[in-house]
């Protein structure tokens, strides 16, 4: 049966004393990790013998096993934590200070702490000399974690600091790499970029609390003003929070002074921060700058006024919502017309499928989204327990079709051979490895029916692909060049959007995780 391969779970064994380790570091004898993703991901760290790739959804957990890590299993020895944005730096400092550790951030011009359970590195100096120095010589180096890796692709094109991540090779130390948003087709360039085979442990990005909506408005800007004064602010009690993403920063100031605040953006004080999280105002109008790992727990609504960039972009900050685990609203504002768009990016960030997300309000809107992020589709009524979109609500109270509808096949990706082993914690590689072979496993998709005019999956072109279902561990592929004139900071900054340049064709390398033809594999969780 088909479907019964839909749901593989790892076939990493968790030891029982994890959980023991779990309630001895947050106190509580009846605590239990959030998900079998967070318990397995534990595991593969405390292992160490190959690099990590840990593509989990927002909310699991992640920066809570680093900090178990560091205190249960690391207490004398160092991790490092390489993060992509300065305001994480104060926020991982928080959380170590919380579990009584000792954080320090490195700096060029200061002596390491040796005796820091943490260090915090910006991505810029990677390439420091006295950085790799220190390294190199300190002997009590545990692991380096990267958070948010996915922005090595997103941001690349104008942060070349992100080139450096390979001399991290250099180190025979366990790298963990940490996102919440890494399709499969993408992680053959992130290979190419770190030089580094990744083992991925990867679980469906869907979360079931969140509430997906849309709405298309002559006017998205002063529609979403009125939907937080008449339908949501009233409802608020003191500890509720929203946080609205806008394109521009002409947009964000334009809606925050709407609301009597301040927006929130790459050059405004951490303070406009801290007075929502007081409650000084329950709403916060942000730019991108704090679309990546800004956690807090009240969150009840994110809401984003016009289209992202990608759906990159769009999937990393409604992550900011629902973070308690209980229901939240993730609401985006379209203007009534909307065109495709045509410039190209050197990779398929989701522009394309964004748009087509954003087009197709009647379908569940789930669909494109776990499509373009999990390389398969899912529904509101395929996830247990899970909010109901917009779409499914309306569903509720019609008629069925006549004929059960499927849904679109995997995310086609090329014949290619099977996972090669994980790269060894040994020097860096210094030239692409080699592409392995290996059969093509069955195909799925030829057991689907063809798919229903209703359903959109995301792509605006068919795949030339015979095989929807295949994967490869492909540790490299060339790096585009840097573009100038189709930089992600000009788009950013311009508000345009930009298509892909593969948006149909793409490769799975997820070298330790199941595919639904693959039921022996292992690291793809439910």
């Amino acid at each position: 049966m088909a479907d019964a391969l839909l749901h593989p779970v790892s076939n990493t064994v968790v030891h029982p004393s994890r959980l023991k380790d779990l309630r001895v570091f947050l106190h509580d004898s009846n605590a239990s990790f959030t998900s079998p993703a967070q318990a397995t991901l534990l595991e593969l760290i405390v292992d160490g013998r190959s690099h990590l790739l840990a593509v989990v959804g927002t909310g699991i957990g992640k920066t809570t096993l680093i900090m178990m890590v560091a205190k249960m299993y690391a207490s004398t020895r160092t991790v490092i934590v390489v993060l992509p944005l300065l305001s994480l730096h104060n926020q991982m400092r928080s959380r170590a200070l919380l579990a009584g550790l000792k954080a320090s951030k490195f700096s060029p011009d200061e002596e390491f702490d040796r005796y820091a359970n943490i260090v915090t590195v910006q991505i810029e100096h990677l390439d420091s000399p006295r950085f790799n120095e220190c390294l190199i010589s300190r002997q009590g180096l545990y692991r380096i974690f990267c958070d948010e890796i996915h922005k090595a692709l997103t941001d690349v094109h104008y942060r070349q600091a992100f080139l450096h991540l390979s001399s991290l090779n250099l180190l025979s130390t366990q790298i963990v790499a940490l996102t919440a948003t890494m399709p499969p087709h993408l992680v053959p360039a992130l290979s190419s970029l770190t030089g580094v085979t990744w083992r991925v442990l990867r679980s469906p990005t869907q979360r079931k609390e969140l509430i997906l909506e849309m709405r298309h408005h002559e006017h998205p800007i002063q529609a979403a003003f009125e939907y937080l004064r008449d339908e949501v602010l009233g409802s608020y009690t003191k500890e509720d929070r929203a946080i609205v993403f806008a394109v521009s920063l002409a947009d964000a100031e334009d809606l925050a002074s709407k609301l009597g605040s301040k927006p929130y953006h790459s050059k405004a004080d951490w303070k406009v921060v801290q007075d929502f999280e007081r409650g000084t105002h329950n709403v916060l109008v942000t730019t991108t700058a704090l679309g990546v790992g800004y956690d807090n727990a009240h969150v009840r609504h994110v809401i984003h006024v016009l289209a992202t960039y990608s759906l990159f972009d769009h999937d990393q900050q409604i992550g900011r919502a629902g973070r308690d685990g209980l229901p939240a609203v993730a609401i985006s504002f379209f203007p009534l017309s909307m065109n495709p768009p045509t410039k190209k990016a050197s990779y398929d960030l989701g522009q394309d499928a964004l748009y087509q997300w954003a087009t197709h309000p009647n379908q569940c809107l789930r669909i494109i989204l776990s499509r373009f992020m999990d390389g398969v589709a899912t529904t509101c009524m395929l996830l247990q327990d899970a909010q109901l979109c917009q779409s499914c609500r309306k569903e509720m109270n019609r008629p069925p079709p006549s004929r059960t509808v499927s849904l679109p096949p995997p995310h086609t990706l090329p014949a290619n051979p099977p996972p090669a082993a994980a790269t060894p914690l040994s020097p860096a590689v210094s030239s692409p490895l080699p592409i392995p072979s290996h059969p093509t496993p069955p195909s799925v998709g030829s057991a689907r029916p063809s798919l229903p005019s209703t359903l959109s999956s995301g792509s605006l072109a068919p795949s030339s692909s015979s095989n929807p279902t295949s994967e490869t561990s492909i540790s490299a592929l060339p790096l585009p060049a840097p573009s100038s004139s189709h930089s992600m900071e000009s788009h950013k900054r311009k508000g345009a959007p930009s298509s892909p340049l593969r948006a149909t064709k793409s490769l799975r390398t997820d070298s330790c995780s199941v595919v639904p033809t693959r039921p022996h594999a292992e690291d793809r969780l439910p």
